[in-house]
């Protein structure tokens, strides 16, 4: 994951949720009676609050992501890869190779080992050579 700088107050909104989400749900609602609120109500309100947090926090942290991958798209870093569509299946099976190892995997056929074969008695051939260059020290 990367190294994420937080300021001063994203650590003390983690620290906030952690005391509430640690403190147990009998002292709370003790707390909620001692101001003189309905502790059903105290409750269903504070189900409420944490739910809606959940969600803003997720859709945050999801447009976060969101824009640090087109920022890395645009920078040519992301490491993204394409979930096969049905016609990109179609279009990558429909693709002819141009080359002969392409066409034949990691074998040769027979007219391609004889057409390589050909081509290396070619060239070393001795008597294909024009050798007008004479070894004389």
């Amino acid at each position: 994951m990367a190294k994420d700088k937080k300021t001063g107050i994203d650590r003390l909104e983690e620290e906030m949720e952690k005391q509430i989400l640690e403190t147990p749900k009998e002292e709370l609602l003790e707390e909620a009676r001692a101001n003189g609120r309905d502790p059903a109500e105290f409750a269903a309100r504070m189900r409420t609050f944490v739910s809606k947090a959940k969600t803003e926090a997720g859709q945050a942290r999801r447009a976060e992501a969101r824009a640090r991958l087109e920022q890395e798209r645009n920078a040519g870093t992301a490491n993204v890869v394409r979930m096969p569509t049905p016609e990109r299946e179609q279009e990558r099976r429909a693709y002819k190779p141009d080359t002969m190892a392409a066409r034949h995997g990691k074998k040769l056929s027979e007219r391609d080992k004889k057409a390589m074969e050909e081509h290396a008695n070619e060239l070393f051939n001795d008597d294909a050579w024009n050798d007008d260059h004479s070894d004389k020290d």
